[in-house]
Parts: structure tokens; sequence; C-alpha cells
């Protein structure tokens, strides 16, 4: 499930972009403004970033979008269904880390564990990514595609990522700037929307960063 473009590493990444980045990138286009309302939708709404995607966008927008950003996500490695609703995905970064991210599918709502490292610092005896050693941060992009990948998988039930627990393997908190811009753009009423009710942050207990967390999320 890997989304071919013309991406570089020199390209800025579409999943981590705020609406007011996209709304700069379409006024120095001189593009019109129902065009920011038509990419937005999109994005935030229905969901889709692959440009190609985007049926009623220009065919000079979505190449612009395509030259100036990437839309690649990671490699699906694996994919393991549960009994209980449950999805677990392995998943292969553009630098050929693992990491696993899982949709927990309830009654009345679809949760998203994420990972915000490769592997952990902290080592914890009970945990088992603790014995992986560090690798290193994940960046938002990074976090941000298992929100884009799930979501992708989900459409197809009728169903869309409604909570998000940072879980997965890493600490949140030890990658505190990138874990912040993806909450932020996962509360943000322009973007996602999520409830903030509906988005946790588990953490072995960094004191100084919990203290300024509530400062720092919308």
């Amino acid at each position: 499930m890997n989304c071919n473009s013309n991406s570089s590493n020199a390209q800025k990444s579409l999943f981590d972009q705020y609406p007011q980045d996209l709304m700069v990138f379409l006024e120095t286009r001189g593009e019109k403004k129902f065009r920011a309302k038509q990419l937005l939708n999109w994005i935030f709404e229905q969901r889709i970033l692959d440009p190609d995607k985007m049926s009623n966008i220009s065919l000079s927008l979505r190449e612009a979008l395509k030259e100036s950003f990437s839309h690649a996500l990671p490699q699906i490695v694996s994919k393991l269904d549960a009994d209980d609703g449950a999805t677990k995905l392995l998943l292969k970064t553009e630098l050929g880390h693992q990491i696993e991210t899982v949709i927990l599918r309830y009654k009345n709502r679809v949760s998203l564990c994420v990972s915000s490292q490769v592997g952990c610092k902290l080592a914890c005896s009970f945990c088992q990514t603790g014995k992986l050693g560090f690798f290193r941060n994940l960046s938002a992009s990074e976090i941000m595609s298992q929100f884009v990948i799930a979501n992708n998988i989900v459409r197809q039930e009728g169903k869309k990522i409604s909570h998000v627990v940072f879980m997965g393997m890493g600490e949140p908190l030890d990658n505190y700037e990138n874990v912040i811009k993806s909450v932020n753009l996962m509360l943000d009423k322009d973007a996602y929307g999520l409830n903030p009710k509906n988005v946790t942050i588990s953490t072995s207990g960094i004191v100084p960063r919990i203290e300024t967390l509530a400062d720092d999320t919308n």
C-alpha cells in the first residue's frame, strides 16, 4: 500500500501540513479561493491525500501538489486481523525501519494506537519495544502516515478513525515536538477536528514535558 509519487527527500510531506500551510501554498500559486475549500475537503474531511484521487481539482494543481509535497506512505509489511476487531499493521518507513500501529474497532468508535519512535530509550522491563533499543524519533509526517493508512483501511468499511492513543512503540514525550505537531493537527478544528477527549498520550512519566503539554496543545 505504497503510494507512488515523484517524491524526494527535499519535499515537504503532505501529511503534516496545517490548513494554513496549504492556504499559503495555494495563494503563492494564485489559485482561486474555492480551490482552498476543495483541497481542504479532500484532505481533512474525506481524508484522501493522494492528489490523483482529488477528482474535482484541476490537473495542473494536482501536478503542483505532487511536485511540491511527498504523499508516499510507508509500506505495509504485514496486516494481522484479530477476532475482536483489531488490525495490527507492521509498517516499513522510507528509511527502512519497521514500526507498528494497531486499529481497534469498537461498537461506537474506531481507535488507532500509533507509534512515536523506532524503539525506545527507556527499556522498561515489561515492554517488548524497550528490548529493541532506540533507533530514532519518528517525524510528524511518519506519525500522521499511520493515521492516513488506518483511515484508508477503515474507509472501505464506511468508518473513520475517531480516537487516537499514543501507546505504540516509543515514549511520546521523548519525541515531544513531533508528537505535539501531530496531536495539534489531529485536534485542529479546521483540520481533522478530533475531540480533545479522544486523543490520549500515554507516558512513562517525563514530568517537565507533562507540565507543558496542556499549554502546547490546542
